[in-house]
């Protein structure tokens, strides 16, 4: 990994506004930021492109990418009346590029060791909240990342579920190495010579391996104190964690991966103060980087990955080296998005309809989940625990416990209870309006935890009820299907079997989490479609 020289200039559209920003949890320190404000009324207006910079290429880096990006969505929408672009932030994180002040929480800590990327994910959150204080809520969070911004990234979206709809990842930091053991240790006892490429020596390892302690071990300081040691156990995979179903409502996010160019790269820290040889670069770093890239791709379900990708000619710092791919990137994601916003401003109306439509539930029983006798655990928190003859009544315990119940010896009732709040919402959204029409059991009571927040609900629970069979029960569940959407309800994209539970002629649907209120027929074609593949 090579320094960062200054990047091309390119000129900067006067959207872009630099501004200082006091955080509310650390007024004692600026961080200097780069914005620009959202524009148009449209998919691309709800979403915040956040920059995340590495530990060397500060915002200024951003700058060229912020401008084509920006130009280039202008002229996709030529001719439209009200051109839109979404709102923009880079930063310069706490004694970094041109924020001068120190992280104010550091005083009095270990040197270099005073805050960590837990911390930095924090602060970014705050950050995010003070910059859309005044605008549209909530936003979409598009995180455009390099290098350690991208475990940043990461770190954000687990955190943070149900706000990031977007991540584009150039050259990820290994999170999960210490960079030295990249390289085999020529002095173990283990060590084999004979096993070692041709144009590889013992010494070359041996002075690689210590270059790399010295520069970039986690240990190292940096000048913005943070701590990176506990960075490996905080992602010790790259292939976790899953975020499937985690990003903006509930959605799995959009995942981005670019590697740098293995000849570029390899040339590139041939040439920079670490003079890392060629061989070291292409049978060790390069190998090695590309596995981890494969294994970000599967932190989001297959249909929201791409790459990954190499960024031609350019090596760690593709933001500098290849501005316009990175904006074309960024344009492809927002694009995505756009379609997608489109989707949810059109049922945006339709959730007013649905509120509209929906019975009035403000006298609906409240029950406590301390009061509530749970006799049977249909599905535990971890699925691979359960019996394999569990009940049809259970749900996917990603999102949700279930369980047979009873109330003071009434029952038995199923209790659901969320691990997520956006998918409760939605569930007892479209009970709101299905209930009683003979589409799902009954709804019962919201269960509230002790201090009184909705944390689940009651139904029925239909005795003696088993799930679809794909052959038998087929018809029926179709005929069901069709009385869903008749109620202008679409069953969504969590499409199984045991959605349907069948007892006699009757069949009933459960699981609305990730359901959607709409008269959009494309949702209901789409419906048709998973019916058609789960049913064959």
């Amino acid at each position: 990994m090579a320094n960062a020289p200054p990047q091309a200039a390119i000129a900067l559209p006067p959207s872009i506004t630099f501004d200082s920003i006091r955080l509310d949890t650390k007024h004692e320190a600026a961080l200097q930021c780069s914005q620009v404000p959202s524009s148009g009324d449209s998919g691309y207006s709800d979403v915040l492109v956040v920059f995340l910079n590495g530990l060397v290429a500060p915002q200024s880096f951003w700058l060229p990418v912020m401008s084509l990006m920006l130009r280039h969505l202008k002229l996709s929408q030529r001719g439209d009346s009200a051109p839109s672009h979404p709102q923009v932030l880079a930063y310069d994180r706490y004694g970094q590029g041109k924020t001068i002040d120190r992280d104010p929480h550091d005083e009095g800590k270990e040197p270099g060791y005073g805050h960590d990327v837990l911390d930095v994910v924090r602060d970014l959150h705050q950050l995010v909240a003070q910059v859309t204080r005044n605008g549209p809520k909530p936003k979409r969070l598009l995180l455009v990342a390099n290098s350690i911004g991208c475990a940043i990234a990461r770190l954000y979206a687990q955190e943070y579920p149900g706000t990031v709809a977007g991540m584009l990842l150039l050259d990820s930091m290994m999170a999960n190495t210490d960079f030295v053991s990249i390289f085999p240790d020529p002095d173990s006892a283990d060590f084999d010579a004979g096993s070692l490429p041709s144009d590889v020596t013992p010494e070359m390892l041996r002075e690689t391996r210590d270059k790399f302690r010295a520069v970039f071990h986690p240990s190292v300081r940096n000048p913005e104190g943070m701590d990176r040691r506990n960075l490996p156990a905080l992602l010790p995979e790259a292939d976790q964690p899953v975020l499937s179903e985690r990003g903006y409502a509930g959605r799995s996010p959009l995942v981005t991966v670019v590697g740098h160019d293995p000849g570029w790269f390899a040339q590139e820290s041939l040439k920079s103060p670490m003079a890392t040889p060629l061989a070291m670069s292409m049978n060790y770093m390069n190998p090695t980087w590309h596995r981890y890239n494969e294994g970000l791709m599967k932190i989001t379900s297959p249909d929201r990955a791409v790459g990954p990708l190499i960024a031609k000619n350019c090596g760690h710092f593709v933001q500098r080296d290849d501005p316009g791919l990175v904006a074309e990137l960024a344009c492809d994601m927002l694009v995505k998005l756009a379609k997608e916003g489109r989707a949810v401003s059109k049922t945006g109306s339709q959730a007013r309809e649905l509120s509209a439509r929906a019975v009035d539930w403000s006298d609906k029983p409240k029950i406590k989940v301390s009061t509530i006798t749970k006799q049977t655990q249909l599905r535990g928190p971890d699925p691979e625990d359960s019996d394999d003859d569990y009940d049809s009544n259970d749900v996917d315990t990603k999102k949700a416990e279930v369980y047979q119940a009873q109330i003071n010896g009434r029952g038995p009732l199923l209790l659901k209870v969320f691990r997520q709040e956006h998918f409760l919402e939605n569930e007892v959204d479209i009970y709101k309006v299905i209930d009683g029409e003979g589409i799902a059991p009954r709804f019962a009571a919201l269960v509230t935890d002790d201090r009184g927040k909705v944390v689940g609900f009651l139904t029925e629970f239909i005795q003696g009820a088993h799930e679809a069979d794909r052959r038998s029960d087929k018809r029926k569940c179709r005929a069901k299907l069709k009385k869903l959407h008749d109620a202008q309800v679409s069953l969504g994209k969590d499409f199984k079997t045991d959605n349907f539970l069948v007892r006699g002629d009757n069949v009933w649907i459960v699981d609305f989490e990730a359901s959607v209120y709409t008269s959009d027929d494309d949702e209901f074609k789409e419906d048709d479609d998973r019916f058609k593949t789960t049913f064959g």
